[in-house]
C-alpha cells in the first residue's frame, strides 16, 4: 500500500512518484511502506482501501495493549530496515511513522497519526519527513529485501498490481480505469509490486506507480504534485518488467523465474 495540503497530495502519492525518480530522493520508502502493510493486513487483497477498526473490540484497553506489544516485537526489524538512513533524526521520525501505521485505525494521515501517538507538536516535523526531508529510499528497499530473503527463502518472483481508489482527481496518477479483481471500472492509483515468493509465504520488496499518460504529458498536473523529470508514462507491464530487472542482481531466488498475475 497525510495532513492534506491545497493540493491534496497524501504520503501515498508522494512515495509513490518519488519511485519514479532514479536521481531525485525522496522519502518514498516509508510513506509506500503503508500500502504493503494495509495489504498484509486484507490478506494479501490487491486492493487497498482505508482500514476500519471494530469499535467494540478495538476500544479495549486489551487490545491497543496488544497493539503496542506488536509495535514493540517489531523493534529490531524496524532499527535494521531504517539503518541505512544517514541521520538520526531521520530514523527517529521513522520510527515514529511506522508506529503509527500500524496504531492508527483508517486513513493513515500524518494529523490521524499525531493525534494517535498524543504527540500534536510532531504534526509538522512528521510531515517534513514524509514529504520534503531527503535521503536514499533504495538502501532502505535493499534492506528489507535482504532480510525478507533470507525469512521466506524465495523460489520465484510474483509481479502483482495493486489499486488505490480515490474520490478526487489530484492524487498522482489517479485515473478511472478497469480493476481486474472488482470486475469493474474504479477511479484509482496502479501500481505494481515485486514479491518473493517460498513455500510458505510471500513478501513485498519493492513497488513502484504506474503514471498514466494522462498525467505524464500534463505539464500542470506534474508541477502541482512536484513529479521528476524522469518520471514518463508507463504501461503497467513495462513497470513490472522494470522492478525484476532491477532487482534479479541483488537478491537470490532460487529459480530466476517471476510470474505476473493477469492485468
Amino acid at each position: 500500500m497525510s495532513a492534506q495540503p491545497t493540493r491534496s497530495r497524501d504520503e501515498s502519492d508522494a512515495a509513490m512518484s518519488s519511485t519514479s525518480s532514479t536521481n531525485r530522493r525522496r522519502t518514498g520508502a516509508l510513506s509506500t511502506i503503508h500500502a504493503d502493510l494495509s495489504g498484509l493486513s486484507q490478506g494479501f487483497l490487491p486492493i487497498f482501501t482505508p482500514g476500519r477498526r471494530d469499535a467494540g473490540a478495538q476500544s479495549t484497553l486489551a487490545a491497543r495493549r496488544a497493539l503496542d506489544e506488536f509495535t514493540d516485537d517489531m523493534k529490531p526489524f524496524v532499527e535494521r530496515v531504517l539503518k541505512p538512513i544517514p541521520r538520526s533524526d531521520q530514523r527517529r521520525w521513522g520510527r515514529f511513522y511506522i508506529r503509527g501505521l500500524l496504531l492508527t485505525p483508517g486513513r493513515k494521515t500524518v494529523t490521524r497519526i499525531v493525534q494517535e501517538l498524543a504527540a500534536p507538536p510532531a504534526d509538522q516535523s512528521l510531515q517534513q519527513f514524509i514529504n520534503q526531508s531527503p535521503w536514499d529510499w533504495r538502501p532502505v528497499r535493499r534492506e528489507l529485501a535482504d532480510m525478507m530473503q533470507r525469512l521466506v527463502s524465495p523460489e520465484a518472483w510474483v509481479v502483482q498490481p495493486a489499486f488505490f481508489p480515490k474520490s478526487g482527481d489530484r492524487s498522482v496518477g489517479v485515473t478511472r480505469q478497469f480493476v481486474p479483481p472488482l470486475a469493474k471500472l474504479l477511479n484509482c492509483q496502479a501500481a505494481m509490486s515485486l514479491w518473493l515468493a517460498g513455500p510458505e509465504w510471500g513478501v513485498p520488496v519493492d513497488w513502484r506507480l504506474v503514471v498514466p499518460a494522462s498525467w505524464a504529458n500534463d505539464a500542470k498536473r506534474r508541477a502541482d504534485v512536484g513529479m521528476p523529470e524522469e518520471a514518463t508514462a508507463e504501461e503497467q507491464w513495462e513497470t513490472a518488467i522494470e522492478l525484476v530487472a532491477m532487482a534479479v542482481p541483488n537478491i537470490q531466488v532460487r529459480e530466476q523465474r517471476a510470474t505476473m498475475e493477469k492485468m
